[in-house]
């Protein structure tokens, strides 16, 4: 995605580097409307978060700001040791498939094609690529100068990644904060401007207006990392039973692990 001579995939891998030295905790609340109308908290949950090999671990910590029980920590840490094979196989079978697309490369005398970015860190971007972007403007956010665009489906767009694809299907509108310093998201806002049948509409149907917005921030002087995130949905369920949600979640307690990443530190930003 450029936006305004700034490529913002040109510095994902070196956030990306930068990211997996860095811990922190995620804690969500679900809530849900009730007869009167008013939201009522349902379910908190919090969970450190860490990464391997690029990407996200989740390890559930607490429940409704109690510890886990003795059974409910050996179901997480159960969790975690299957969300790490799955991401080893998964980066295996990757592996393994560049190795036989070089060895054929090199077999036909073919030139080296530029590698595409990781799913995890291109997912943003993704769902932005066949966007139409409209009213650029400059606003200040959290006193930093941003770029911001709003933006609606490109109905000429053919998205090659799955999360492309998705956010076509859901005609995705809303509207996204830039630094312009580090190329990176500080903020987006979307809704789906068409509801969403899941199912034919027999499971579900996520109504149009369900909506989400998400928030990240510059920690430590050197990388992008999430702070805020808000989901709003309106559903039917079952064909019958209609339901208003809302998860909030906040992220904080940042840990840097590895003091090697420092050599990959950014410099300070300058006034844009």
């Amino acid at each position: 995605l450029t936006v305004i001579g700034y490529s913002v995939s040109d510095t994902i891998v070196v956030f990306d580097r930068i990211r997996e030295n860095y811990g922190f905790t995620r804690i969500t609340t679900e809530r849900v409307l009730d007869d009167k109308g008013k939201l009522q908290d349902k379910e908190t949950s919090t969970h450190e978060v860490s990464f391997y090999r690029g990407r996200r671990l989740y390890k559930l910590i607490e429940k409704n700001g109690k510890p886990l029980t003795p059974e409910e920590e050996k179901k997480s840490l159960k969790q975690i040791e299957e969300a790490i094979k799955r991401i080893d196989k998964r980066e295996d079978e990757k592996a393994k498939k560049k190795a036989q697309a070089e060895a054929k490369r090199k077999k036909n005398g073919e030139e080296e094609e530029g590698e595409e970015g990781e799913d995890n860190a291109g997912s943003i971007t993704d769902m932005l690529q066949c966007s139409k972007l409209l009213n650029p403007r400059r606003e200040v956010f959290r006193q930093r100068e941003m770029i911001v665009f709003d933006f609606e489906p490109a109905t000429t767009c053919n998205p090659k990644t799955d999360v492309g694809k998705m956010a076509q299907k859901l005609k995705l509108i809303g509207a996204f904060w830039i630094d312009p310093v580090d190329k990176q998201i500080a903020r987006l806002e979307m809704r789906l401007g068409d509801s969403f049948k899941i199912g034919g509409g027999m499971l579900a149907s996520i109504k149009s207006g369900s909506a989400m917005a998400f928030e990240q921030e510059r920690v430590n002087n050197e990388i992008w990392l999430p702070t805020y995130q808000e989901i709003n949905i309106a559903a039917r369920i079952f064909l019958f039973k209609g339901l208003n949600a809302n998860a909030v979640t906040r992220f904080r307690d940042y840990k840097k692990f590895n003091v090697e990443a420092e050599k990959e530190k950014l410099k300070m930003p300058v006034k844009p």
